[in-house]
Parts: C-alpha cells; structure tokens; sequence
C-alpha cells in the first residue's frame, strides 16, 4: 500500500509539472515578450486568434483524446484498433478551415499568405500532438508526459529567441517548440501508426466524441470567450488588458488542469466512487479558497507591473473580479472530473447549454452595456450559477458505467 501511494504521488507530481512548466514559461516569458515586442493592439489580435485556435484544436483532437480515454479498455478487451485516426482526419480538416477563415474574418487587413501558411502548420502540431500523448494517460506513464513537456518547454525557448532576433511572426514560437516535442511522441508512442480502419465500435466512439464535443464547444467558447467576443465588440487593446488581468487567476490552472486530467486517468480503472459532502468539507474548502484569493490579490500588483507595465493599472482594476471567477472554476472544474467519469455524457451538454446561455447573457450582454467591468461581474454569477448547478446533479443517481 505504501509503495502504491507513493507511486501515485510521483505520478501527480509528474502530471503537475508537466503542465505546469509550459503554461509558467508561457504566461510568465513568451506573451509577456511577445506583447512588449507587438503592442496593445496587435497583441490582442494575436491573443484572440490563438485563443481561436486553442478553442478548436481542443474540440478536435482534445475531445478525441479524452474520447479514447473513456473508450480504451473497451477497445483493448475486443481487441480492435481503427476509429480515432480517421475522426481525427476529417474533423481536423474542419479546424484547420475554420481556424484559416477566422483569421481572414478578424485580420484580412494586415495578414499574408506566408501568415496563413505558418497558422495552417501550427494548428496541425497542435492537433497532433494533443491527441497523440493520450497514450501516456493511458499507460499512466506520466514520466514521459513530463519529459515531452520539457521538450515543449525548451522549444518555446528557442521559438521566443527566433522571434525576437530573425523573424517577427509569433506563429514561429510555437511551430518550433510543438515540433520538437513532436519528435519525441512520434519516437516513444504507436497510436499515429493506426491504421485507418474501421472497427464495430465506430458508431459509440463517433456518438461519444460527438456528445463531448458538443459540450465542449459550448464550454470552450465560454473559456476563450473573453478574446474571441472582446475583440469585435471593442478592440485589441481591451483583449491586451483583460488577459493581462486574467494572469493571476490563470495560475489555478497549473494546478487544476493537470489534477483534473491525473483524477480522470485513475477514475477509469474503476467502476464505481461516491463523493461524500459534509460540513468539515465544505469549510475547508471555503477558507482554501480565501486564503487562495488574498494571495492573488497580493501577488497581482507586483506581478502585472513586471510583465506588463504599459497597461498594468489598466488591468488591476479587473482583477479581483476575474480572481473570482478563476477560484469558481478552479473547483467547478475537479468536481466535474467526478461527473464526466460517472454520469451519462448528457448532464455534460445540459451543463454547459445553461453555462453558455447565462455567460452570453450576463457577460456578453453586460459588457456591450457597461464595459469590461459589466464583463467580469457576469462571468462571476454564470460561473457561479454553473457549480450550482453541477451540486444538483451530483446528487442524482450515477448512471450505470455499461450505459455510458
């Protein structure tokens, strides 16, 4: 037993610096250069259209890796292989179009070919790479998710240094770091070898993915919904200081993203697990979550100026708000991991169905009315409004693991 939950340590240990290595490099020395180097306005432009970018490359191959995640043993115990390969052709050569025409839709006027070359190459590593490394999850080898994210890292490194020395196109950033970590998954995984057959679960896997997917949009378009409506509502500099403004609670990322996703890879191996809520619990949560806010409120100020003086003061007014939102979603995010794993994929789509309608009306409605302020206010009362909502139906009963 000692020996197991020391394996499980090493591996959450893993897991948590494997994401959280990048996204510190990236928050705390690739957008902040990057903004510094581009300005307000054309770095909020390059925030929307990466933030584009993230939302659909996570519906495809990133809804498709937690798909194959679910369905693995099911495959494994027939013995099949086929499927995944061939949804992720066709529904990557959705995103790619639809990520082309969102750039020619927001920047026509100061883009070229040589830029929607670079974001077609870019989209495809993601797309890659994203679905590729399912099979350490599946393995549970989160030692060599930790080695590819360093890889990532040091890429980013590299990526940043041709920026600013060769060429000033941001896509080259991330070319270069995703192509090096790239190198590495092709080495240390086989599921890119698949062939492109299909197998007799193809009907439940495309249902599957699709009833993800579906949740996925809705809930993704609520994540990056701060860069891709801020931008045509108002204007690049608006996307410049709200994101600077969202730095602090982005940092409860590094750790529920990866606790999340660590969570769901045990949860698979087994059938059955009942969350017990009682008072000690919720109290203990409460006070986590203060002390978690009064740091982040302490630490912006030091932290915005650094990264980002020219629009600093701008920012700080926004960010006990967005801190928030960020401790809600933080919690809402590992209770849903409990839900995706033991409730039909139904209660996925209801939830975010509602999260998405009370975020456009609250947020998106405030903000054309009251400015980045009304924004914030409404992004706070939807995201609370969701949890709400998630409690409820967690006291429903789970749905049968066969059924799922």
């Amino acid at each position: 037993m000692a020996n197991f939950r020391t394996h499980i340590a090493v591996n959450f240990l893993n897991n948590t610096l494997a994401y959280a290595i990048p996204v510190f490099l990236l928050q705390f020395l690739i957008q902040p250069v990057l903004a510094s180097k581009l300005g307000s306005e054309l770095n909020g432009f390059f925030l929307t259209i990466l933030a584009i970018n993230y939302f659909f490359v996570y519906c495809t191959s990133g809804i498709l890796h937690q798909t194959r995640l679910l369905e693995n043993e099911k495959y494994k115990a027939l013995g099949l292989h086929g499927d995944f390969l061939r949804i992720l052709i066709v529904m990557s050569v959705i995103c790619v179009s639809v990520t082309l025409s969102a750039m020619y839709l927001y920047g026509h006027a100061i883009v070229d070919a040589l830029d929607y070359l670079l974001l077609t190459i870019m989209t495809l590593l993601f797309l890659i790479h994203d679905y590729i490394s399912v099979e350490y999850r599946i393995k549970l080898d989160f030692k060599r998710i930790l080695t590819s994210n360093i890889i990532l890292s040091f890429g980013y490194l590299l990526g940043i240094a041709y920026f600013c020395n060769i060429s000033q196109r941001w896509q080259y950033v991330f070319i270069i770091a995703y192509a090096f970590a790239e190198l590495y998954d092709f080495i240390h995984t086989k599921f890119w070898k698949e062939t492109l057959s299909i197998t007799p679960l193809l009907k439940r896997t495309t249902k599957k993915y699709f009833t993800l997917l579906s949740a996925s949009i809705i809930v993704s378009a609520v994540s990056y919904g701060d860069r891709i409506f801020i931008y045509p509502i108002t204007d690049g500099e608006s996307v410049s200081i709200i994101t600077s403004a969202e730095l602090i609670g982005k940092m409860l990322m590094l750790i529920s993203a990866p606790l999340s996703s660590f969570i769901l890879s045990y949860l698979v191996k087994t059938n059955f697990f009942v969350i017990k809520i009682n008072f000690k619990m919720i109290m203990a949560i409460i006070i986590l979550c203060v002390i978690i806010y009064i740091i982040c409120i302490i630490i912006s100020h030091p932290l915005l100026h650094a990264l980002y003086p020219k629009w600093a003061e701008k920012s700080l007014g926004y960010v006990p708000l967005i801190t928030i939102t960020s401790i809600i979603n933080f919690i809402s995010q590992l209770y849903n991991t409990y839900l995706i794993r033991f409730y039909s994929a139904k209660w996925q789509v209801v939830i975010n169905a509602v999260y998405f309608v009370l975020y456009f009306l609250l947020s998106i409605v405030s903000l054309i009315n009251w400015g980045l302020y009304g924004f914030c206010m409404g992004t706070v009362c939807a995201s609370l409004m969701r949890f709400i909502l998630m409690m409820y139906i967690s006291k429903l009963k789970p749905a049968l693991i066969s059924d799922k």
